[in-house]
């Protein structure tokens, strides 16, 4: 899928859930979205990489598999800095 395609696609979409992965060695936690579309795919999407598709997946639960299986995990609320760290 090319960028001109998502920034198509992205029009329609449904929800968005931020996913942050907590890397002790880096100074901000990587983070990567997953967009759900009205039509009912769902996309993993890195705004660090221009909004890149890195997944395409069907439901729900393989996109948070997805997520989960990379050691990512959906933010609630405020991610902050270990204060031991």
């Amino acid at each position: 899928m090319s960028e001109h395609e998502v920034d198509k696609n992205f029009k329609n979409w449904d929800f968005v859930e931020v996913w942050v992965e907590v890397d002790d060695s880096q100074r901000l936690p990587n983070f990567l979205l997953l967009v759900s579309m009205a039509e009912g795919k769902f996309y993993i999407v890195a705004p660090s990489k221009n909004y890149a598709v890195l997944a395409s997946l069907d439901t729900y639960k393989d996109a948070a598999f997805w997520l989960q299986e990379d050691e990512y995990s959906r933010v609630l609320g405020k991610v902050v800095p270990d204060e031991d760290a």
